[in-house]
């Protein structure tokens, strides 16, 4: 749970709404909007020789054959470069690095103890990996997503992202999503013509986020987070 709000009116109308939602009396069995047809349709895909995972960059879902996609998997997971092999689960080795570091910061005054409480009242589990398929791609290969939620650093992370994303959001490299992209683009094209020399240049990054050197991706942090003008955080 995060921590309580310091203005009583707002745990007030939080306690009253989740009364409300575990009332009994307020449950009522929700409507299907599903035809027959399709509610069969779903039942008939979900065979065990098939899974049924959601489109990258997408909103539609598509069925693959199991062994295709477990073998597409396996080549992510496998690979030595990003990831392990273990022997058995370090969740608990991992919450207990968590845990001391969020001790450390507490003893510094640099973190409230609400905030050192909801970071560290966890009981964690191992993270779970799926694929995204790129319909976009020869091959459609998949995009290896790991769900942290449950595990060790999930809180921390979100204590994390919620110092990091202002400072992300005024670099002169931040993309909002494809539409800001297609502004960005259409501002230049109405700025005038580009030079007789220019050459324009786009790169298709495979694996993108588990090429990145931690060690640098570190140090491009910890530079940014010193730019703010309150530090004490």
């Amino acid at each position: 749970m995060p921590p309580k709000s310091s203005i009583p009116e707002v745990e007030v109308f939080l306690k009253n709404l989740r009364a409300d939602i575990l009332n009994p009396e307020n449950t009522r069995a929700p409507k299907d909007n599903l035809s027959r047809e399709e509610r069969k349709a779903i039942h008939k895909h979900k065979e065990d020789d098939r899974v049924i995972r959601i489109q990258d960059k997408g909103s539609r879902f598509v069925i693959m054959d199991k062994n295709d996609y477990q073998t597409k998997m396996e080549q992510q997971l496998t690979n030595p470069l990003h990831y392990n092999i273990m022997t058995e689960d370090p969740s608990n080795k991992f919450h207990q690095e968590v845990t001391h570091w969020a001790y450390k910061w507490l003893r510094r005054q640099q973190i409230s103890e609400e905030i050192f409480n909801w970071i560290t009242e966890v009981i964690p589990k191992p993270g779970v990996a799926y694929g995204n398929v790129k319909t976009h791609k020869d091959g459609n290969p998949v995009r290896l997503i790991t769900s942290c939620c449950g595990t060790a650093i999930e809180r921390l992370s979100a204590f994390t992202e919620f110092y990091l994303k202002p400072l992300a959001q005024n670099l002169p490299s931040f993309l909002k999503d494809t539409s800001d992209l297609l502004n960005k683009i259409k501002a230049v094209n109405n700025s005038g013509p580009l030079p007789a020399n220019t050459i324009l240049v786009s790169w298709d990054v495979v694996a993108m986020f588990p090429n990145i050197d931690n060690k640098l991706g570190i140090s491009a942090v910890s530079k940014y987070l010193n730019t703010r003008e309150n530090q004490n955080t």
